[in-house]
């Protein structure tokens, strides 16, 4: 019993810290040829800020995203239907940066 705990246990971290990781990294991702596109345009303390912001920004994800990881696991969903909500998350992020763009 206790090591098929721990398997679920491990197989739970791994999604969570995975799909945690993937929403801040894709943020980032995203967000970075922005801040250096700034950096040339407004000056670089204006950068340092939107810096911050992305950091902040992609934190928040990916904790929505690590949330949204484990409620999933408690509900029993199946891999598809969480490769599709996290795809939809991204989706929310990728909207959150260009609206912030324009």
């Amino acid at each position: 019993l206790a090591q098929a705990l721990h398997a679920v246990l491990a197989e739970a971290v791994w999604i969570v810290v995975g799909g945690m990781v993937g929403a801040f990294g894709t943020f980032l991702g995203m967000w970075a040829p922005i801040v250096l596109w700034n950096m040339n345009v407004t000056g670089e303390r204006e950068a340092q800020a939107q810096i911050i912001i992305a950091i902040a920004f992609g934190l928040l994800l990916a904790t929505i995203s690590g949330a949204v990881a484990a409620i999933q696991l408690l509900l029993r969903v199946s891999s598809e239907t969480r490769l599709k909500v996290m795809l939809r998350l991204n989706g929310v992020g990728f909207a959150l940066v260009f609206g912030y763009m324009f």
